[in-house]
């Protein structure tokens, strides 16, 4: 029996499949040529399938036909709110009296801004302990009486390190009350509360993705000095003893993840482990995609966790990405969320091995088929993904410039032009794999591939 294989090939120039979910414009172009395409429509995909031992045969060309392409980084302020990430597209303001002032705010999570600098220190270890002043914690007659801890303790997250004093007192705040497994906490505070509450919720919200039980978004009320906050939490994490049980479930398949991917030694191994593991494991839930988080049942809330990813294997961008962070800290490394516009709302990554940042979308790397995985967002440049991918701006994110963690050019599957010896490398090299993956320098040297290509 011949043996079959299929030819993956893609472009610098990347092209979105999805809509925070996978629906790409009719007018893209392919991302890449991959299997069983005819079941799989939405991706926008081909196949050229070839038989044999031997490798496709290359037709040769006039290898002066070299062209490039001007490179525009995309820079987006418009905020966005990741619709699969939270509920949160509506702030609300309630004047109660004249001293007394209640809000309710789904959380203003966007993000953007170019962080330049890279840093000093080559430690890929992403948490350290930051000792935390002691937050004045009064009795409520709304909110049950929490008695702050004065030796609490923060990991230094990524967003932590973004905030105003005013905010990472907030912040703390939320971290000692919710990892106590309560929702709610009263706190000392001026009245120009909100936007430091805002601020340091929607930072929260993305540094810690294993609290997958929140929702996103708060209920405040400021009276004579005082503040007291209603962290929200999706309907089925309502219950403290539900979340709970939860947690624990999640939190020993999380550890699980983490010991098996303990077994690579290289950055790129672990990344690309984990990264593998989302798209092998994950569905997107695209019947769910489209219904308001507000009208979802409780397992419907859940594709937009990480817990919904990993637990269940059904998830929305959202899920897909918290999951991806959560795994990559507790493997050492700093790792955090985006957000922003991808053909709609939509939710990736950066991550930081050594000195360099890097961005990767599992979400779009997965093809929903059984065998196939998409690198076309695997540890690109900011330079890269923003050709299809719109930062929010409220928080900054890293410059990422570094393509060493590519996997077309950590493989060896980058041609520059087209070229016939270079091609049958690079075909030869994948002889023994289902599916060969070419990356090529750009749009027209891809196009002219992919006519040029025959079947054998």
């Amino acid at each position: 029996m011949k043996k079959v294989s299929v030819l993956i090939l893609t472009f610098c120039l990347f092209v979105s499949f999805c809509s925070c979910g996978k629906n790409a414009d009719d007018s893209d172009t392919s991302r890449f040529i991959s299997a069983q395409s005819s079941t799989q429509s939405s991706t926008q995909s081909e196949t050229v399938t070839y038989t044999g031992s031997s490798v496709p045969e290359v037709s040769t060309i006039d290898e002066s036909l070299q062209t490039s392409e001007s490179t525009t980084v995309i820079t987006q302020t418009t905020r966005e709110t990741t619709t699969a990430v939270t509920s949160a597209q509506n702030r609300e303001t309630t004047t109660v009296t004249a001293k007394s002032t209640e809000s309710t705010t789904e959380a203003d999570i966007s993000s953007e801004a170019t962080l330049t600098a890279k840093p000093s220190s080559k430690s890929t270890i992403a948490t350290t302990a930051t000792t935390v002043s002691p937050v004045t914690v009064k009795p409520s007659v709304t909110n049950p009486v929490y008695r702050d801890n004065t030796s609490e303790t923060v990991e230094n997250r990524y967003f932590y390190g973004q905030l105003n004093d005013k905010s990472k007192l907030i912040y703390r705040a939320i971290h000692s009350c919710i990892k106590s497994n309560n929702t709610r906490f009263t706190i000392e505070t001026a009245k120009d509360y909100d936007s430091d509450l805002s601020k340091a919720n929607a930072a929260f919200y993305y540094d810690y993705p294993e609290y997958f039980f929140l929702k996103g978004g708060y209920k405040s009320l400021w009276e004579n000095g005082t503040l007291e906050v209603n962290i929200s939490c999706w309907s089925f994490g309502a219950d403290a003893s539900a979340r709970e049980t939860m947690t624990a479930t999640y939190e020993k398949k999380v550890g699980e993840i983490v010991s098996e991917a303990l077994g690579y030694s290289s950055d790129y191994e672990k990344i690309k482990f984990v990264h593998d593991m989302l798209c092998k494991t994950v569905t997107y839930a695209t019947s769910v995609s489209n219904i308001d988080a507000d009208i979802q049942t409780p397992s419907q809330q859940q594709v937009n966790t990480a817990y919904g990813a990993i637990i269940n294997g059904k998830s929305v961008c959202s899920g897909y990405s918290f999951a991806f962070e959560d795994i990559m800290r507790r493997l050492g490394f700093i790792c955090g969320y985006v957000v922003g516009t991808a053909k709609g709302s939509h939710g990736w990554n950066f991550i930081r091995s050594g000195d360099d940042y890097y961005y990767i979308d599992v979400t779009f790397d997965d093809s929903d088929e059984t065998d196939f995985i998409s690198y076309d967002y695997f540890c690109v440049t900011r330079e890269e993904i923003s050709r299809d991918h719109k930062f929010s701006s409220e928080f900054k994110y890293p410059q990422a410039d570094s393509n060493k963690l590519n996997f077309y050019v950590k493989n060896g599957y980058v041609a520059s032009e087209y070229n016939t010896e270079t091609i049958n490398k690079i075909f030869e090299s994948q002889s023994d794999n289902k599916y060969t993956y070419i990356k090529f320098a750009d749009k027209p040297t891809y196009s002219l591939a992919k006519s040029k290509i025959k079947e054998v």
